[in-house]
């Protein structure tokens, strides 16, 4: 018998928290094989486990807890701090509780708050929270659950509410399974490649897997009933879907296999277009080629914002302008399908590092948008939210994005030898050059001659020299390698003096 989609999240959950608790108990490293003697399950699932505690720990984000995966070695947990642990294992917990209400609702005809008391072992009043927290995350795109007759569904327009399904379907599984039990993954998998090949679009390993669920998602809200309606905007794109239809025959096809209509079918399509990946030499494509996508509002945004660009931050050669369209065409594409997204397709947060990173640039952006939309009137540039940090992303590709922030001017003095010393330099820049506008010195003079004024002081030892600027710059004592204590320090104060303080 086929388990309950929440019953399996349930396991998992309670699978990651023995195996966090077995690599604390052991601290040493451990294999695939021995940790899965220990949770008594195949090794395989010890693997997806792993991956999806790795990314836990990304979300959750501290230097206290650090865990080491290596090819022949097996993995490492080291933790620093006994009570981010327990923090960690908390965030888990209620991350997993939460998910696991809105897969229920997504899943589930009819959900009742006895139902999702009863399957989460919790009382009705933490559910009715959960409840709360679940709609706080998802209000900046206009979904909540509701309550009607007892039973929960989602309110909100249906193409936000898939997009979030499938944030969360990724970010939860990742490829490593698949829980669409309704949905045959070979037989789907087997379609979608032949159509692909149809076109001249071959999809990589991991790229089919999310189109895959893209299409599970869809498939299932519209066997619920749950309709999907095409927006004005999206208009001008369906010609692409149905020259894809003409090579394809992909509505007849999805029709017979699935009942899908032309709607769900074109929509399917749509989400399809806003994937980066399948934009490689595009110029050789068979239907998604410049000469069609030339007639989308999507392209005439690629033209205006380039030109914004080159006039705002200079010239691009041919390579780079091809990049350029490659990169940003899908994402005008998803900014005409959904508003406000706050989660990249793949279930990465999007703005907490640029609005930590980048406070100029990310201002710059918003202007730049604000023109765009006034010179060309496309509605597209309005989803700012979205298309900020994208812009960011794609123009660190021609220059670096730290360029227009705050500069800091570093002095380097130390007493190691002239190899050690540089070792500890590259260090330096390896970790910080990336996201903070550093310069470096190490000779005094030169630093008086061309400054008036320097931000910080680095040094592995304490030397009278350094008293008399203390009043001036933040001095800071560190190892000969640096360690995450260093980094972290450099890296807090680098935060709290860029503008707003933002501070991590």
């Amino acid at each position: 018998m086929e388990r309950n989609l929440v019953s399996v999240l349930e396991e998992n959950t309670e699978l990651k928290l023995n195996l966090l608790a077995i690599m604390r108990d052991e601290n040493v490293w451990m294999i695939g094989d021995e940790l899965a003697a220990k949770l008594d399950v195949p090794t395989k699932r010890v693997h997806t486990l792993i991956s999806s505690l790795l990314q836990d720990l990304m979300d959750f984000n501290s230097d206290a807890i650090q865990l080491t995966t290596l090819k022949g070695r097996g993995s490492y947990l080291q933790i620093d701090d006994p009570e981010q642990y327990v923090k960690l294992r908390q965030s888990i917990i209620e991350n997993s509780i939460i998910f696991q209400i809105i897969l229920a609702v997504a899943i589930d005809k009819e959900v009742t708050l006895g139902q999702l008391s009863m399957n989460n072992f919790v009382s009705e009043s933490s559910i009715r929270n959960r409840i709360k927290a679940v709609n706080q995350l998802t209000k900046s795109i206009g979904v909540k659950i509701v309550s009607r007759k007892n039973h929960y569904r989602f309110q909100g327009e249906e193409a936000q509410i898939r997009v979030m399904l499938n944030t969360i379907f990724w970010r939860l599984y990742r490829g490593a399974e698949w829980p669409f039990r309704n949905v045959n993954q070979k037989k789907l998998f087997k379609l979608l490649a032949s159509i692909s090949g149809e076109i001249n679009l071959s999809f990589k390993s991991l790229t089919l897997y999310q189109v895959g669920y893209l299409f599970a998602i869809n498939y299932n809200r519209a066997r619920q009933g749950h309709d999907i309606t095409i927006k004005s905007n999206w208009q001008p794109y369906l010609f692409l879907c149905e020259q894809i239809d003409h090579e394809t025959n992909i509505y007849q096809l999805f029709l017979d296999n699935y009942g899908l209509s032309k709607s769900e079918t074109n929509f399917f399509l749509l989400e399809v277009l806003a994937r980066s990946k399948i934009y490689t030499h595009s110029d050789k494509r068979k239907i998604l080629n410049l000469v069609n996508l030339k007639n989308t509002p999507a392209y005439t945004a690629c033209e205006q914002s380039l030109k914004k660009y080159e006039e705002k931050f200079g010239m691009l050669s041919k390579t780079e302008e091809r990049l350029f369209f490659e990169y940003t065409y899908p994402c005008h594409v998803y900014a005409e399908l959904f508003l406000d997204i706050v989660y990249t397709s793949s279930g990465y947060r999007m703005y907490q590092r640029t609005e930590n990173y980048f406070p100029i640039l990310k201002s710059k952006m918003k202007e730049i948008l604000s023109e765009l939309y006034e010179e060309t009137g496309l509605s597209l540039f309005l989803n700012e939210h979205y298309l900020i940090d994208k812009y960011i992303l794609i123009f660190s590709f021609f220059k670096s994005a730290v360029c227009y922030e705050k500069e800091f001017i570093i002095y380097i003095e130390t007493d190691l030898s002239e190899m050690m010393e540089q070792k500890l330099i590259n260090q330096i820049e390896a970790n910080f050059k990336i996201f903070f506008n550093i310069k470096i010195y190490t000779s005094l003079n030169k630093l008086k001659k061309e400054r008036k004024e320097f931000d910080i002081i680095i040094s592995t030892c304490v030397s009278p020299t350094f008293r008399i600027y203390t009043d001036r710059a933040q001095y800071f004592l560190v190892h000969p390698i640096l360690t995450r204590r260093d980094i972290r320090m450099i890296s807090d104060y680098l935060h709290m003096s860029l503008p707003g303080g933002v501070n991590q």
